[in-house]
């Protein structure tokens, strides 16, 4: 989020963004968003999904009236002028640039097993349970817990073994990788610049991905003595994943909560048994395991029935012609 000069009164405070002279966002403060018609006006920008960081060359801000007056009511948060680079005269030289990273979520939370965490609620309840009168239900009959809590049944949740959830979800040693090429030179009368670019970033958790593709090209040229004529164009396409939420709230899920079953939808553990045929307006389930001891969902599983890929493609272009006596 970038605030120039705050919040405005209309609720909206993204300054416009300018790269290479070509404004990115039409409209004025509190234009109204038509998602239908028109889904990109006044829609917030990221100015990462617009341009590859490695082809800026310097980022301006624009606070004061005076300097961004030229740009009219679009400039009333400001203004963010993007000069991407360009050819210089001389030979011609390539620029390559690599990175790759990996990363590593360093720590997890300490969290009780499952023969821990069924005395640690079991205690809890044994401390204040349920009354018929005054005498206490065991929390084998209780309404929020039921024989499966009973240490005599065979199913007893504490004779289960314990699933590490938060060590299922981390993408360890994910990788970072961003690779970029350009060339770049010009003679006594044109100049010009090329790139492109590819990275590919994974999140620390699985599910999540964002790789993007970019191309550049910026050519002048001095025509004659009076005249001069350019273009700049650029296209981008990013592509990201971000099917779930998950983070290490995972955590939260039982430790007893089973994550796969062969026989589960797509080898998944259920969460909910179903206590009716399924309709237009009902879907009737009950937890497996109680009200309250299913603290989370089955990422795994969504992850499997759930694509929320988004590809976002952008081009940006000027030319000019310019006359100067």
């Amino acid at each position: 989020t970038v605030r120039v000069r705050g919040v405005s009164t209309f609720n909206y405070a993204d300054p416009l963004y300018v790269i290479d002279g070509v404004p990115l966002v039409e409209g004025g403060a509190g234009a109204v968003v038509d998602k239908v018609n028109d889904p990109t006006r006044r829609g917030s920008i990221n100015l990462y999904t617009m341009i590859n960081p490695n082809d800026i060359e310097s980022i301006t801000v624009l606070k004061d009236a005076s300097a961004s007056a030229i740009y009219g009511v679009r400039a009333a948060n400001g203004v963010v002028l993007v000069t991407t680079k360009s050819g210089k005269r001389g030979r011609v030289r390539v620029d390559v640039d690599v990175q790759y990273g990996k990363q590593k979520v360093p720590k997890t939370y300490d969290v009780l097993n499952t023969q821990q965490y069924t005395k640690f609620y079991t205690d809890a309840y044994n401390a204040f349970p349920d009354l018929t009168g005054t005498t206490p239900i065991p929390i084998q009959n209780a309404a929020e817990f039921g024989p499966l809590w009973d240490p005599a049944n065979p199913d007893h949740f504490g004779n289960d073994p314990t699933y590490d959830w938060q060590n299922e979800v981390i993408n360890d040693n994910s990788t970072l990788q961003n690779y970029n090429v350009r060339a770049s030179g010009g003679s006594e009368t044109t100049t010009y610049n090329f790139s492109v670019g590819y990275s590919n970033n994974d999140g620390p958790f699985i599910g999540y991905n964002a790789n993007r593709y970019s191309i550049s090209s910026n050519v002048t040229s001095r025509i004659g003595k009076y005249v001069e004529a350019g273009i700049n164009l650029r296209g981008i396409q990013q592509t990201t994943i971000d099917d779930v939420d998950i983070s290490l709230d995972i955590w939260k899920a039982a430790p007893w909560q089973r994550i796969y079953d062969p026989n589960g939808p797509l080898g998944f553990a259920p969460l909910w048994a179903l206590t009716g045929p399924l309709t237009d307006t009902t879907f009737n389930k009950a937890t497996l395991y109680s009200r309250q001891y299913v603290a989370y969902s089955n990422v795994l599983g969504l992850l499997a029935t759930n694509d929320r890929s988004n590809v976002n493609q952008t081009g940006v272009g000027i030319g000019y012609i310019q006359i100067q006596p």
